[in-house]
């Protein structure tokens, strides 16, 4: 394979953010559930705010990485989304019920058809498996350089 500089340096950056990504949440999600529980655990859904939600091939890099049974959406929130999400994480933190998930309370609260889009396909059978040996890959050589191997 040829490596073609900017494009694929550009490429490798987003890669490596995604990949480091599904390494640190993957004890956060779960195996889907109804017609989707053939599929390896991953979210629903992948939704990017910002720059990232503008761009189509971080979307594209964003679905194949980290999965998404239902795709990945652009969250147009404004320039606020980080806040927002701070915001929702604390409500969920002291009105939730019991067993009630992030998800379950924030989709009561929200109109998604005013401010959410499709923008990208997620789970990708065969890419998302082989981008899961390279979260293996990852994850090994972090815990070899944090025991001083």
């Amino acid at each position: 394979m040829t490596w073609h500089q900017p494009e694929d340096d550009a490429r490798a950056i987003v890669e490596s953010q995604l990949l480091s990504l599904r390494l640190r949440s993957r004890g956060l999600v779960e195996k889907p559930t109804g017609v989707n529980a053939h599929l390896p655990p991953q979210p629903r859904r992948i939704y990017l705010v910002g720059g990232a939600s503008r761009n189509t091939a971080i979307a594209k890099i964003a679905g194949e990485v980290l999965g998404g049974v239902e795709g990945v959406y652009r969250l147009d929130v404004g320039e606020n989304a980080c806040a927002l999400g701070g915001a929702y994480k604390a409500l969920w933190a002291v009105e939730r019920k019991p067993m009630q998930s992030f998800e379950e309370l924030i989709s009561g609260r929200w109109k998604e058809h005013e401010f959410v889009q499709k923008i990208a396909e997620g789970y990708q059978q065969g890419i998302f498996e082989r981008y899961g040996q390279a979260v293996a890959g990852l994850d090994m050589i972090e815990k070899e350089v944090l025991n001083g191997e």
